[in-house]
């Protein structure tokens, strides 16, 4: 998936043809996401969203409901809630039309749409529903009613498979450098471990999975030189833990930017 795929395949779609597409490529996924049939009267923001990353072979946001695709965002560690990120084509914003511009917005996104182009103080928008068309607009950087964006995972930013899942594990630990289990104690604190993944290792406010991820700008400098803007840490990054702690079959480390999974039922994403 590039992103001038995805710019180009919402761009070609327009008026009630355009919908009707949304509509057909949307309802063809089987399963259905939460089992719901998007409907001609229902809103179509999100899945429109949707349609066009299904058009692209990319499934793992697809949802008709705003609120329910950040939801994804977040829990796949794309998700990107910084007032100083600037957009690039193939983003996706989320908007919430009722924020006040005070403090940190945690209001629920109302619409949603796919950034296209990109200038140092404009953001043009294409969307779905738009005034019950397709449409675009034009938003200002940093604007208020922005409530974050999505950075899927493009092959053209990183050379990353999309069908490669965030924490997946890169390769098998080979047979003479296996670690012991987090039980036998391999996991040390002051200890420096090795990130070894496929994509990238969420960061977390939390020892689980129930937590939010940090995001970019919370993450230490050192931190950030290392991380997607989405605030995942980057494979082969070199972690230093500071507290161990057991999650169920899962080993979570404290490292100076916030908690990462390093052990899952076996699997290690931390060497």
């Amino acid at each position: 998936m590039k992103r001038n795929e995805v710019v180009k395949t919402i761009n070609n779609l327009k008026g009630e043809e355009g919908h009707q597409k949304v509509l057909e490529v949307y309802n063809s996924q089987k399963p259905l996401p939460r089992s719901y049939k998007l409907q001609y009267k229902d809103p179509w923001c999100a899945a429109t969203v949707s349609a066009v990353f299904l058009m692209n072979g990319y499934n793992a946001l697809s949802e008709v409901s705003c609120t329910m695709m950040t939801k994804k965002a977040k829990d796949l560690g794309i998700w990107v809630e910084d007032d100083a990120y600037v957009p690039q084509i193939g983003d996706v914003i989320m908007y919430d039309w009722q924020d006040n511009g005070k403090g940190d917005n945690l209001g629920t996104p109302d619409h949603v749409g796919i950034v296209i182009s990109v200038t140092k103080s404009k953001i043009m928008v294409r969307e779905g529903n738009k005034n019950k068309t397709l449409g675009n607009r034009d938003v200002t950087v940093n604007s208020v009613t922005i409530r974050g964006y999505i950075t899927p995972p493009y092959e053209d930013d990183t050379g990353i498979k999309d069908d490669e899942l965030v924490n997946s594990p890169s390769k098998p630990v080979e047979a003479e450098e296996k670690p012991q289990t987090s039980s036998q104690g391999y996991y040390k604190v002051g200890n420096t471990y090795t990130i070894r993944v496929n994509t990238a290792l969420n960061v977390r406010k939390g020892p689980s999975k129930q937590y939010g991820t940090v995001g970019y700008r919370n993450l230490t400098a050192d931190g950030r030189k290392h991380a997607y803007k989405s605030g995942a840490l980057k494979n082969s990054t070199r972690v230093t833990v500071k507290e161990i702690t057991q999650n169920g079959n899962e080993t979570w480390l404290l490292i100076p930017s916030g908690w990462i999974c390093a052990e899952e039922s076996g699997v290690k994403y931390v060497v």
